[in-house]
């Protein structure tokens, strides 16, 4: 169990790592920004289109 734990906090530092690189560099930044705009327009139209 100690293992499982171990290694699920590994994945976590990695994750923030890889977050905190990706915000604090302008340029991705601005790409993980877009990403989140395609997402936030797909999820707005499936709302739309549950809401008929």
């Amino acid at each position: 169990m100690s293992e499982m734990l171990t290694v699920m906090n590994s994945v976590v530092e990695f994750s923030m790592t890889c977050f905190n690189t990706i915000t604090t560099n302008p340029i991705l930044a601005f790409i993980f920004a877009g990403s989140l705009v395609g997402v936030g327009i797909s999820v707005f139209q499936q709302f739309k289109g549950a809401a008929r």
